[in-house]
């Protein structure tokens, strides 16, 4: 297997969509100042680039999972409960930490299509079903990842009771940096709808870049479903945005992948992430 960044189908749509008219957007284009609608608590700038700098080290092509979360996580963005693990009675105590249903993942920095590998095992409802899902991912690191270097797993918390979106950083020949949001799961496929704004975010971007797509009838509550939490959605959109500004320097780009949003009062998370180091 070629060691290659892991590129997501979702960053790609956000870059062309940027510099062509090939997929529905909406794009706010202004610059200003930083929006002050971020959270309050947000990590200095130089904390977050020592941050980068550590984790995006110069032979990293791309930044595993786990490492991409406690990234945006020192950013202010509420990550999923995980705890990495290098062996099965390790992933058994974390699932009992976390409590079941959990999720398995292997963790490395270029395998770039773990699910289709078998390397994402989710709803593992009790101990017999983990290691089950452990044995058949420790059957593909021996096997076809033999010569791949592996990080380990984790165990994470199994999230589902919400509507999942997609958030993304990437960069623009004209606009530079920009903040990308759309719908997850089966429906961003299916609308290939994204709204895009350039960075840095200024007070009532992150707003807009829900209200203006499909999005926004979802999270407000369809099919008998509770509204979603947007306002946590929103603030979660500035801390991406205010992050990838500060950080420019350091990431090319970032996928949040899926951000699941709760019901209303509840939150939302990150379940799945994924930073690309700037090389140059």
């Amino acid at each position: 297997m070629a060691r290659r960044p892991r590129r997501s189908r979702f960053i790609s749509w956000a870059r062309a969509s940027a510099s062509s008219a090939g997929i529905s957007t909406t794009c706010c284009a202004r610059r200003g100042s930083p929006s002050s609608a971020a959270p309050p608590l947000r990590p200095s700038k130089s904390l977050l680039s020592t941050v980068a700098s550590t984790l995006a080290g110069s032979s990293r092509r791309s930044i595993n999972e786990h490492d991409a979360k406690r990234l945006l996580a020192a950013a202010g963005l509420p990550v999923v409960r995980a705890e990495p693990v290098a062996t099965r009675d390790e992933a058994f105590a974390a699932a009992k930490r976390i409590g079941y249903p959990v999720v398995l993942k292997l963790v490395a920095d270029d395998v770039p299509h773990r699910s289709e590998l078998g390397l994402v095992a989710v709803r593992l409802r009790d101990a017999e079903d983990l290691a089950a899902a452990w044995d058949r991912m420790a059957a593909v690191r021996t096997g076809a990842l033999a010569n791949i270097p592996i990080d380990g797993f984790v165990v994470q918390q199994m999230v589902s009771d919400g509507v999942e979106v997609l958030a993304g950083v990437t960069s623009d020949a004209d606009f530079g940096p920009v903040l990308a949001f759309g719908l997850g799961g089966v429906l961003v496929e299916a609308l290939e709808e994204i709204a895009l704004c350039a960075l840095p975010l200024r007070e009532g971007d992150a707003e807009r870049l829900v209200s203006e797509t499909t999005a926004a009838k979802v999270l407000a509550g369809v099919r008998g479903r509770p509204p979603a939490d947007v306002d946590a959605l929103v603030q979660c959109l500035y801390a991406l945005g205010d992050y990838a500004w500060a950080d420019r320097s350091h990431i090319a780009e970032i996928d949040v992948n899926p951000i699941v949003v709760l019901p209303r009062g509840r939150g939302c998370v990150v379940v799945d992430a994924l930073v690309v180091p700037r090389t140059a």
